[in-house]
């Protein structure tokens, strides 16, 4: 048995209606029982096209004996079930189910199936392991993840106010095992952590240049600056931290490297532990569209001010 927690989400239709079907899904999924779970908060949409509705968000936390690539085939189905039909990335959606955390695995599988974009890279990488069950069906986890990828814990949770609020709700004790840090914590950094934006890179021109193009989107947001420059003060746990890392990857010609830090595109030796919303090799524009969104789910009054996906 594990511990499984789950955020759900909808800005399409009656969303009350739905997320609190969705509960009912939950919770009867086999072997599953439904633990706890948050209450509902609304957030402007973060990414994706203009013109969305305001979500609905919370979180459930469940007590499975699903391996994890079955509990997540449940939460496509129960989607599919409710009406969900997958379209444009980050688009409106009657509920959305992503599983955030399965106990303290860590899991990156990524299946080579038709559609895959080109350059994707599907070699796998699993820090620790759950079977595949024979024959069972696939899903993804990840926004932009394809149909057959099973990420965990989920890639983007760490630094998204939207779904780490409902999670402290659900489950604050839960360890988010890539940056050691409790989902209470995580959520606690959106709050005290410095209004900042740190930007690092392999190389310190790459880092330069992406302060300066986010400094040129976000004019009138946090403080943007290069995370070599950034200084804090010494003072171990207690010294101020950024709210939000931003680390850009390059030199590797994939649109989807490992997100976790065991890969080889995440070793940048002068970066803190903890939470870091690590940006993909894409070319300059997806990289944006990446980095627009994680600053707008850190800070979501700028959701209005640039829209990543323009």
């Amino acid at each position: 048995m594990a511990h499984a927690l789950v955020a759900l989400g909808s800005n399409l239709g009656d969303r009350a209606k739905l997320l609190n079907a969705a509960l009912i899904e939950l919770a009867r999924l086999p072997h599953t029982r439904l633990i706890r779970r948050s209450g509902w908060f609304e957030t402007p949409p973060i990414g994706g096209p203009d013109g969305q509705g305001a979500f609905l968000n919370g979180a459930a936390l469940l007590w499975t004996a699903l391996a994890p690539r079955q509990l997540l085939a449940e939460l496509r189905r129960t989607e599919e079930q409710l009406g969900r039909v997958r379209g444009e990335r980050w688009g409106a959606r009657v509920i959305d189910l992503d599983l955030l955390l399965f106990d303290q695995l860590v899991i990156e599988h990524r299946d080579c199936s038709p559609g895959l974009r080109p350059g994707v890279d599907t070699r796998t990488t699993l820090l620790q392991s759950a079977a595949r069950p024979p024959g069972g069906a696939g899903g993804c986890n990840g926004d932009d993840a394809h149909d057959n990828d099973l990420i965990v814990p989920h890639p983007r949770m760490a630094f998204r106010r939207f779904a780490l609020e409902p999670a402290a709700a659900a489950a604050p004790w839960m360890v988010h095992p890539t940056s050691g840090w409790t989902v209470q914590a995580l959520c606690e950094q959106l709050t005290r952590g410095e209004n900042v934006v740190a930007v690092a890179a392999e190389e310190a021109s790459e880092a330069a240049a992406w302060v300066e193009r986010l400094r040129t989107r976000f004019g009138a947001g946090p403080r943007i600056v290069a995370w070599d420059a950034y200084r804090a003060p010494p003072g171990g746990d207690g010294a101020p931290r950024p709210k939000l890392i931003l680390a850009f990857s390059s030199g590797e010609a994939t649109t989807l490297p490992a997100f976790h830090a065991g890969a080889r595109s995440r070793r940048m030796p002068n970066l803190p532990t903890g939470p870091i919303a690590w940006i993909p090799s894409t070319g300059v524009a997806e990289q944006m569209v990446e980095a627009a969104a994680a600053i707008q789910a850190v800070w979501p009054e700028l959701a209005s001010i640039a829209s990543p996906s323009d």
